[in-house]
């Protein structure tokens, strides 16, 4: 009798798991080899099985055409023999960012923080040289391993560069959307991805979440604290999106932010950094290979090796199912994005109150 593909792994320990997904650390017999394997219940009934299907089958097609040191490598995948769950095999990886960024024992310099942004931008950039937009980078999909090398993971809801459709089954979390995406363009471009990369950094020299919004109407209203909200001098497209947004009293912004003020943490450079990342018109909104080409990474401090980098990580803790992740903020896990389950109460209230 064949042996199927399933048969040759063997689960050791659970890391992730709700109802629709799991990802267990697993073992490849014929090698021996340390794996990571990501389950989707694709035959799943209920309000998740229109995109499950479909994200999974995503996720393989575009892993199976990338090839970098800073993205993901699926090294399998295949449907159990009832076609009911599909299986991705991944290199196995020590843990994500966002288990990495609030977890108290690390404490990372600026080399450090150079670090990890160059292996990020490395990542994005070829894959956006691909052809690609990932749509989903937040801290959750940035993983490590244990010498320290970051890669780009999940792209479940990844689009082509040219699929004029736009159409997400999924969407990904509201504190890391553009403003474009969140004003309602359908033409958004790669600079979507470097849009969730700049708010990703600012997470990680902050140390907490940069726009901890409980819903998209106030998350547009600080990201209009911090850039002022579209003109049309500054951005004359934004007035015809389809969810554009305007305040028509001044005082909704009437506690305006700096970026020095934002972002207290960060040195000159830093700074620069993010002001060419966070930018509201999308076209003057640096791309990857321009932040590779930027004195950013040429100043000092130099980049520390990635061997160097703390990668303590706070306990894993189960994933909400909730794929808009908007639901009111508050200390119950489940209403909280998966990235952040696992802080204490007081951390919470600390991190997420308004």
């Amino acid at each position: 009798m064949a042996t199927t593909k399933s048969e040759n792994y063997v689960i050791d320990e659970m890391i992730l798991e709700d109802s629709l997904v799991g990802i267990y650390k697993a073992r490849h017999l014929p090698t021996n080899e340390e794996v990571a394997i990501k389950k989707i219940k694709v035959g799943r009934h209920g309000e998740y099985t229109d995109w499950a299907e479909p994200a999974a089958e995503n996720e393989m097609q575009m892993l199976r055409k990338l090839d970098h040191p800073n993205v993901i490598k699926l090294l399998d995948s295949f449907y159990t023999t009832d076609s009911k769950v599909a299986v991705l095999v991944f290199e196995l990886m020590l843990a994500d960012l966002g288990r990495l960024i609030h977890c108290t024992d690390n404490r990372y310099s600026h080399s450090h923080i150079k670090s990890m942004v160059y292996m990020m931008v490395s990542g994005l950039e070829y894959i956006h040289s691909s052809g690609i937009m990932h749509q989903d980078i937040k801290p959750g999909n940035i993983m490590i391993d244990n010498h320290g090398i970051i890669k780009i993971a999940d792209f479940g809801i990844s689009i082509y560069v040219d699929d004029t459709c736009r159409k997400l089954h999924r969407l990904p979390p509201a504190w890391y959307r553009s403003p474009e995406f969140l004003l309602g363009d359908r033409q958004y471009g790669t600079s979507t991805d470097m849009w969730s990369l700049g708010v990703l950094i600012g997470e990680l020299i902050n140390r907490h979440i940069v726009f901890p919004s409980k819903s998209e109407i106030e998350q547009i209203l600080m990201i209009y604290r911090l850039l002022g909200p579209p003109t049309d001098q500054t951005w004359p497209e934004a007035k015809s999106f389809k969810h554009f947004l305007q305040f028509n009293d001044d005082s909704f912004l009437n506690n305006e932010e700096s970026f020095e003020k934002k972002f207290s943490k960060a040195n000159e450079q830093e700074l620069n950094l993010l002001k060419s990342l966070l930018v509201m018109n999308p076209k003057y909104r640096a791309t990857a290979k321009q932040v590779l080409e930027s004195t950013y990474f040429t100043s000092n401090p130099p980049a520390s090796k990635p061997e160097d980098i703390p990668r303590s990580a706070a306990p894993r803790h189960r994933h909400s199912r909730d794929p808009f992740h908007m639901n009111d903020v508050n200390t119950n896990d489940e209403n909280l994005p998966s990235d952040y389950s696992h802080l204490n109460n007081d951390t919470k209230r600390q991190l997420f109150s308004p």
